[in-house]
């Protein structure tokens, strides 16, 4: 199917392009190319002993790590019509074979075409669609975390007025993170104005995943400083019965005035079973401190879990932003609510957190961003964290730029007996130019057990410049990374600890 699907998108392009004026054609491209030389954490080696019964240790539980990924994507543009596709050679490293099940790739893994005669839009082929916040359907690729439940089939679109109307159905690849699912889908959308009303279905079957079928209904509705928006999605588990089914519900609210905002939001998600094709939105900051990052941070649980946060941010005069955020989210209560909260009693694995930042800007240029917050999970850890973290910039010379920048981040492991870690971060910046950049960093830790599983230090320095007037970009990296859970989107993998060097280098054609 995928050979006769390829050659009907290139007759049909070639066939537009025929009759088409030369000058008509246009054509687009970029290519990314990453190189990893080096040696990073051998999961299998965490835990092992060596023969005299002592426990492998950093750097012994290292393995060679030779990756290589370069993705070369090309478009066709004539009218309203575009045909494209990516090619991709992929070498994993041995760690990333047998920690995910990565295989080597040499192919063109990803090929459309798109084409609009009024009132419709179609395409065949792969392509990626979320629908209002992603309760009922979602589909993307995340190449950096090797998920990708992208379908393989065929989209159509009618655009009647303030009317929408979706229809869809393919397949996702099998992958480290997705299996293969084949979906089916429809969508109305109402639109007056810049406000909507929609109505979502979505079929699932696979032979991995239950069968089952979703309906949601999603709004946004805008009235003076309000904005309120949100979805409500029920799942059907088709063969297994009323006890499997579930249902989602995604609310938000932000108030405007006087150049402040309030952002308030609520997820209850128990769908009890799940496809790769739902993939609702996080209550909490995904991305923050680095040194967070390396902290195993929270985990969306799609299946079961509820929500809450709340955001308040503004400017104070014309060069002071401040922002104050708090989240709280848990698996739900075994009791019946008409609206679950999240509890933070530890037997429902809670996670909440509190942080609030100031960014100044200075007459001189200079800008400081400081940073003070706490957060605490009751997971597979049970861990209380509170962290700082101070980021100053200073103009000098002209166009050129230093930024100092530093982290603290002070734990303590309630299932070990309240024992305390500190992780440090400091980091230091030059930017002679809007083109060159250099960036030099160390971390360090107290934590023994992360010692022996990774080292006690990360020094790394990093250097980044674009050419041919900014069209490519390149970005070498030399010394050690830690570990840790890279998540965007609610979709984590483990990333292990990392010492030698890596290039990457973006090319646009």
């Amino acid at each position: 199917m995928n050979k006769t699907l390829l050659f009907v998108c290139t007759f049909l392009l070639v066939s537009v392009s025929a009759f088409a004026q030369l000058d008509d054609i246009e054509f687009d491209g970029s290519n990314y190319l990453r190189f990893d030389n080096g040696r990073d954490v051998d999961q299998r080696r965490i835990g092992a002993t060596n023969p005299d019964g002592s426990p492998v240790e950093y750097p012994d539980n290292t393995i060679a790590r030779r990756f290589v990924e370069d993705r070369l994507r090309l478009d066709l543009f004539s009218g309203n019509y575009h045909l494209g596709g990516r090619f991709l050679y992929f070498k994993p490293a041995e760690s990333d074979v047998d920690q995910l099940g990565l295989v080597q790739e040499n192919r063109f893994d990803k090929r459309f075409f798109e084409g609009q005669i009024h009132p419709l839009k179609f395409r065949f082929g792969h392509f990626s669609d979320i629908w209002a916040s992603g309760l009922t359907f979602s589909s993307f690729e995340n190449r950096d975390l090797y998920f990708d439940s992208e379908l393989d089939g065929a989209r159509v679109q009618v655009d009647a007025g303030s009317i929408k109307l979706i229809g869809l159905t393919g397949k996702t690849a099998q992958g480290p993170l997705v299996n293969e699912l084949t979906s089916t889908a429809g969508r109305i959308q109402l639109s007056p104005g810049a406000e909507h009303l929609g109505f979502s279905y979505a079929y699932n079957d696979s032979g991995f995943y239950s069968e089952s079928s979703v309906a949601g209904v999603d709004w946004n509705f805008t009235r003076g400083i309000f904005n309120l928006y949100g979805e409500r999605a029920w799942n059907e588990m088709i063969l297994q019965g009323g006890n499997s089914n579930g249902h989602a519900t995604f609310v938000g609210v932000t108030v405007s005035k006087w150049g402040w905002s309030l952002l308030a939001q609520y997820a209850d998600y128990a769908y009890n079973q799940v496809t790769p094709m739902q993939n609702p939105p996080t209550t909490y900051r995904e991305v923050g401190p680095r040194l967070l990052q390396s902290r195993d941070p929270h985990v969306l649980n799609i299946p079961d879990e509820v929500g809450v946060q709340a955001e308040l941010s503004g400017s104070i005069g014309e060069n002071t932003f401040v922002m104050g955020h708090y989240n709280a989210n848990s698996h739900h209560n075994d009791e019946d609510e008409s609206i679950p909260l999240p509890k933070l009693e530890e037997k429902f694995r809670p996670f909440w957190e509190m942080f609030g930042n100031v960014e100044h800007y200075f007459d001189g240029g200079q800008e400081v961003y400081v940073e003070v917050g706490a957060n605490e999970e009751a997971a597979t850890e049970w861990q209380k964290r509170l962290w700082t973290q101070v980021r100053a910039n200073f103009p000098f010379k002209g166009s050129q730029e230093i930024e100092f920048e530093t982290e603290q981040l002070f734990i303590k492991d309630k299932l070990k007996n309240d024992e305390k870690y500190h992780d440090m971060l400091y980091s230091v910046s030059w930017v002679p130019n809007g083109s060159f950049s250099i960036n030099a960093a160390v971390q360090f830790t107290d934590d023994e057990a992360l010692q022996k599983r990774e080292g006690n230090q990360w020094i790394s320095g990093e250097a980044a410049w674009k050419f041919s007037g900014g069209k490519h970009r390149a970005i070498l990296f030399y010394g050690s990374e830690r570990g840790g859970l890279k998540c965007s989107n609610g979709v984590c993998r483990q990333v292990q600890a990392f010492s030698g060097l890596r290039l990457t280098l973006e090319t646009s054609l």
